[in-house]
C-alpha cells in the first residue's frame, strides 16, 4: 500500500538531477536485491527484492534518487524539491518540500539504522531527519560545479560530498582519501559510494570510469563498453568485493562479487532510471 507524504505549506525540520541522470544512490543493503527507480517514480524490483509499489507518475516534480530500509521492508523516494515519499514499512523523518533550497535535491542516503536520512542538493546543501546527523555541508562554497552524490560513514558520524568535476568534500568523522579536483575527466562525476568502514569511496563517471580512493578496491568498469546510455551511479555489495553501476536506460553492471539480477536495458522506459538501491 502506498503511504504518500508530502509537507506542503508545513515548516519541515532542517538540521543542517533531474532526468540526465547525474543522482547518486543508495548504500547497499543486500547482494541478493535491488531496486531501480525512474524519474517518474516507477520502482522495479530485482532478486529477491519486494514490490512495495511506486509513484508512477503521481509525484508532482521529477524523482531524484531512492534509499532502501536496511531490511528491504519498504524504500523512500524524493523528489528534486525534496519532497519524501515513503513505500512499504518506510517510515517518514521530515521533508525539505516546504524549505526554500538553493538547488535540486540530488541525492537521498538512509541511516544504517534506517531511522533517518538525509538529502543532498547539487547546490551542496544537506539536510537530516530523523537519527541522521548534520555535520556541515557546501552551501557556502563557491563550487566550481554542482553536487552529484553523497557517501556516508557506517555510524553515521561523517559523509562526503562529490561534484561533477571530482572534487570531495567531507564532514564529521568522514576522512579525505582524495579526489578527482583539478584532474582532466572524460566524463563528469554522478555518483560516489563508500566503503563499510569509511576507509575509502568509489567515484562513478557518467562514461562508466571507476575511479578507487583509499581502500576502496578496483573491481572493474564500463569505461570501455560501448554504452547505450550514460551511467547514473554505483551502489557496492554489503562485503565491498563488488559494486553495481547503473545507467539511465535502466542498464546494470555487475563487478566483483556483486550478482547480476535483472536490468531494464534494452528496454523502453517511459521515464529516464535515477537511482538504485539494494
Amino acid at each position: 500500500m502506498l503511504a504518500l507524504v508530502a509537507l506542503m505549506g508545513v515548516a519541515a525540520a532542517v538540521m543542517g538531477s533531474g532526468d540526465d541522470g547525474t543522482t547518486a544512490v543508495a548504500a547497499a543493503g543486500s547482494s541478493g536485491r535491488y531496486w531501480l527507480t525512474t524519474t517518474d517514480g516507477s520502482v522495479l524490483a530485482f532478486g529477491d527484492a519486494a514490490d512495495h509499489d511506486d509513484l508512477d507518475g503521481r509525484a508532482p516534480a521529477e524523482i531524484a534518487d531512492i534509499a532502501a530500509r536496511p531490511d528491504g521492508g519498504g524504500y523512500w523516494l524524493t523528489d528534486v524539491d525534496g519532497t519524501v515519499y515513503v513505500l512499504g514499512d518506510a517510515e517518514f523523518h521530515g521533508s525539505a518540500a516546504a524549505t526554500t533550497l538553493g538547488g535540486e535535491v540530488t541525492d537521498l542516503t538512509a541511516t544504517t539504522s534506517g531511522d533517518g536520512y538525509w538529502l543532498a542538493t547539487d547546490a551542496g546543501e544537506v539536510l537530516a531527519y530523523g537519527d541522521a546527523v548534520d555535520h556541515g555541508d557546501a552551501a557556502e562554497l563557491p563550487l566550481v560545479e554542482p553536487i552529484v552524490g553523497m557517501g556516508v560513514t557506517a555510524d553515521g558520524g561523517g559523509y562526503w560530498l562529490v561534484a561533477s568535476d571530482g572534487g570531495l568534500f567531507a564532514y564529521g568523522s568522514a576522512s579525505f582519501h582524495g579526489s578527482l579536483g583539478g584532474t582532466r575527466l572524460v566524463a563528469p562525476i554522478v555518483g560516489m559510494a563508500a566503503t563499510d568502514d569509511g576507509g575509502g569511496y568509489w567515484l562513478v563517471a557518467s562514461d562508466g570510469g571507476v575511479f578507487a580512493f583509499g581502500n576502496a578496491d578496483f573491481h572493474g568498469s564500463a569505461a570501455s563498453l560501448q554504452l547505450a546510455a550514460p551511467i547514473a551511479g554505483i551502489v557496492p555489495t554489503p562485503s565491498d568485493d563488488g559494486y553495481w553501476l547503473v545507467a539511465v536506460d535502466g542498464g546494470v553492471f555487475a563487478y566483483g562479487d556483486a550478482p547480476f539480477l535483472g536490468s531494464t536495458g534494452g528496454q523502453v522506459l517511459a521515464s529516464p532510471v535515477v537511482g538504485l538501491a539494494s
